[in-house]
C-alpha cells in the first residue's frame, strides 16, 4: 500500500516527530511506499502558479540542516532515501483538505496518516480527506481547545499516546474509533537484547565526567519537551527552577540540576531570576534544536547521570524521559495531572494545585498549577525516600522482565504488533 504521512521533520526529536519517524520505518519495512509531508520546513523556491508544494528527494531536504548529512545512521538512511517528502513553499501558511486530497490523487495514496501537535499543526482541515484517514494527536490539556476538536474531527481513526487522551478523545466524540498505541522508546531494543552490558550500569560517573557533572551530588534531571516558545505556558519551567532552588539552599545544598529544552533565552532569564548558582545547573538546548538528529542518544545519557526525574508541568501528553528513566530505575517527581497521572511507576504525585486557565494564542484551557509552599515538603519527602535508592537493582529486573511489566506498551515490538493490527482491518 501506499501511505501519506503527515508531520513535522523526521530529524527533529518532539514526541510527535519521533512517532512519525518510527512509523515511516515501520511502513517501508514492511514493503510499503510512503510519501511525507513536512510542515515545518518551507522553501522560497518557486512553483508554477497555484501550485504550493513539490515533492523532495532526501539529499534536498538534508540541505536544510547545517550538520545533518554525515550522522545520519546508515540504516536510517537506507529506509528515509526510499520516501518522497513533500515540502510547501512560504506563500502557503497551511495545507488544507483540498491541498491533501491533490496529493492523494497526484501519488495514489491509500492512507494518510498525520502526528501532530493540536495547537500548531499547519494544517487546516475543513472537510474529510477522500481516502482512510488515521491521526495521532498530542493531547495534554483536559480541556482541548478548538483546534484539537476540529482536526479531531476529521480523523476516521484516532491514535492516541495515554489513556488520558483515550478518554479525552471519546468524550468529544463517543462514535469515534480511538485506539492507543503509544511511540516507542529506541533504547529499550539494546537494553534489552544485551547489547549495552550488564557492567555499563556502573558507567554513571564516566558520564558524569564527559558532561562535566560532579560525581558526588544528587543529580535532578527536568526534561522539557518544547516545540513553540508558545508551549512554555504548560511546562511551567519557572516553577521547576524556582522549587530547586529552594529545596537545594534550604534541604540539601549538594545537589546539582540538569535541564533538558530547546534554545531560548527564557531559560536563561528563569535562572537568573531565581538566583540560581550556575555551578550547580547544567542546560543542554541541543536535543530540540532544529540539528536535534544528531543528538537523538543524548537523552539517554543525560537520564544515567541523574538521580531522580522532576516533571510539575501543568499539563502533559506521553511522557518519554520519565519512563525510559523509571526503566532504568531513577524515581520520578510528578504533578497529578492529565496524562502524567497513569505514568508513574516508582515516585511520588504531588498535589492539591491550582487550576490557573491559560487564555493564549494556541491555548485556552486549565493547567495543574503547583504551588511552592505545598510542594516543596513532598519533594523532601520524595528525595528522603528515595535518596539511597538501589535504582540499578531496578534497572536488571526491568531488563529481565520487560515482556510482562507496564514498560512493554513501551518496546518497538508493541508498537509494531498493534499497527499490524490496525492496517490488517483497513
Amino acid at each position: 500500500m501506499k501511505f501519506l504521512i503527515i508531520s513535522d521533520s523526521p530529524f527533529n526529536n518532539y514526541g510527535h516527530t519521533q512517532y512519525a519517524f518510527n512509523l515511516t520505518k515501520y511502513l517501508i519495512n514492511n514493503n510499503h511506499e510512503v510519501v511525507y509531508t513536512i510542515l515545518n520546513c518551507v522553501t522560497t523556491q518557486e512553483f508554477p502558479e497555484n501550485v504550493y508544494y513539490q515533492d523532495f528527494s532526501l539529499n534536498t531536504v538534508i540541505g536544510f540542516y547545517t550538520t545533518l548529512r554525515e550522522k545520519i545512521a546508515p540504516e536510517d538512511m537506507n529506509i528515509l532515501s526510499k520516501v518522497k517528502y513533500i515540502i510547501r513553499n512560504n506563500k502557503k501558511t497551511n495545507l488544507d483538505s483540498n491541498d491533501f486530497n491533490k496529493i492523494i490523487d497526484s501519488y495514489n495514496i491509500n492512507i494518510c496518516i498525520a502526528s501532530i501537535i493540536g495547537r500548531i499543526s499547519g494544517i487546516k482541515l475543513d472537510t474529510k480527506l477522500s481516502i482512510p484517514f488515521i491521526m495521532n494527536m498530542r493531547i495534554e490539556f483536559e480541556y482541548p481547545s478548538n483546534n484539537y476538536i476540529e482536526l479531531l474531527k476529521h480523523a476516521d481513526i484516532c491514535i492516541s499516546n495515554t489513556e488520558f487522551s483515550t478518554q479525552k478523545i471519546k468524550s468529544i466524540y463517543p462514535e469515534k474509533v480511538v485506539l492507543e498505541i503509544p511511540n516507542y522508546i529506541d533504547i529499550f531494543n539494546n537494553l534489552t537484547n544485551g547489547d549495552i552490558k550488564i557492567g555499563d550500569i556502573q558507567s554513571t560517573n564516566n558520564i558524569r565526567s564527559m558532561l562535566n557533572i560532579p560525581q558526588d551530588v544528587k543529580v535532578f534531571y527536568i526534561d522539557l519537551d518544547v516545540y513553540d516558545l508558545s508551549e512554555q505556558d504548560r511546562l511551567l519551567l519557572d516553577v521547576h527552577v524556582r522549587l530547586l532552588y529552594k529545596f537545594i539552599n534550604e534541604h540539601h545544598q549538594n545537589s546539582f540540576l540538569i535541564i533538558n529544552i530547546k534554545s531560548d533565552p527564557a531559560t536563561t532569564n528563569i535562572l537568573k531570576i531565581s538566583n540560581f548558582d550556575p555551578k550547580k545547573c547544567a542546560v543542554y538546548n541541543f536535543y530540540y534544536d532544529n540539528n536535534g538528529y544528531d543528538y537523538r542518544n543524548a537523552r539517554y545519557d543525560l537520564i544515567r547521570a541523574s538521580d531522580f526525574i522532576i516533571n510539575l508541568s501543568g499539563s502533559e501528553d506521553l511522557f518519554i524521559p520519565g519512563i525510559l528513566g523509571q526503566f532504568l530505575g531513577k524515581p520520578v517527581f510528578y504533578n497529578w495531572t492529565t496524562g502524567l497521572k497513569e505514568q508513574l511507576f516508582m515516585g511520588d504525585f504531588y498535589e492539591p494545585h491550582l487550576d490557573i486557565y491559560l487564555c493564549s494564542e494556541h491555548a485556552k484551557t486549565f493547567i495543574k498549577y503547583p504551588v511552592i509552599k505545598t510542594c516543596y515538603p513532598k519533594l523532601v519527602n520524595f528525595f528522603e525516600k528515595y535518596k539511597n535508592h538501589d535504582w540499578k537493582r531496578f534497572y536488571l529486573n526491568n531488563i529481565k522482565n520487560i515482556k510482562n511489566s507496564q514498560y512493554y506498551k513501551f518496546t518497538q515490538e508493541h508498537f509494531e504488533s498493534q499497527w499490524n493490527l490496525l492496517l490488517s482491518g483497513l
